[in-house]
């Protein structure tokens, strides 16, 4: 390739070596500068030809946009009162209105029929105590009650407490036994045993 050859090259940095014609002869640079090419002078310029013909009317252009309004003028006479429209329907019921004051009582009427009776009503506080009556005479003397034999004995945890009929032996099948078991909490269990001896308390069942 040539020095001449513009391949590849960037315009910003050719445009200026470009030659371009004004149509009528002359010849410029990029730049806008006269050119001579050739060597020889630019002849005169020649006489203007004829006016050609007057092309076809263009279309029409588009709208242009609408113009200020313009002002009001002045307002004309009144017309003459139409004619009276129909009624129109009633309107709604309005509020009410405030109470008035109340009348004086009216007489009093008849009285009504009883009632049914309402239920019974809570007991009433007890009185206080009457005075005490006087002392009744003595009864007569009872007969004289039974003696007894009387026998304990404490086995941890078993308190024994036994009874029977005065003189009966321990080995007579006529005692009455309680046994209570203490526990540790300070409660206690009582139980009993009826018609056994006393000294077989340790064995017999309690109930």
């Amino acid at each position: 390739m040539g020095p001449l050859d513009l391949s590849n090259e960037k315009i910003s940095f050719t445009f200026q070596r470009l030659i371009q014609t004004d149509g009528t002869g002359g010849f410029y640079d990029g730049l806008g500068n006269p050119v001579a090419i050739g060597g020889g002078t630019t002849g005169a310029t020649g006489p203007t030809g004829a006016t050609g013909d007057t092309g076809a009317t263009g279309p029409t252009g588009a709208t242009g946009s609408t113009g200020a309004t313009g002002d009001t003028g002045p307002t004309g006479a009144n017309g003459p009162t139409g004619a009276i429209g129909d009624t129109g329907p009633t309107g709604g019921i309005g509020a009410t209105g405030p109470t008035g004051p109340t009348g004086d009582p009216g007489a009093t009427g008849a009285t009504g029929n009883s009632g049914p009776t309402g239920p019974t009503g809570d007991p009433g506080a007890t009185g206080s105590t009457g005075t005490t009556g006087p002392t009744g005479a003595s009864g007569p003397t009872g007969a004289s009650g039974l003696n007894y034999e009387r026998r304990s004995d404490f086995q941890d945890p078993y308190l024994y407490a036994g009874t029977a009929v005065s003189g009966s032996l321990e080995n007579q099948n006529v005692w009455t036994i309680k046994r209570i078991t203490v526990y540790s909490d300070g409660t206690a269990l009582t139980q009993s045993a009826t018609n056994v001896a006393w000294i077989d308390r340790y064995i017999i069942i309690y109930t």
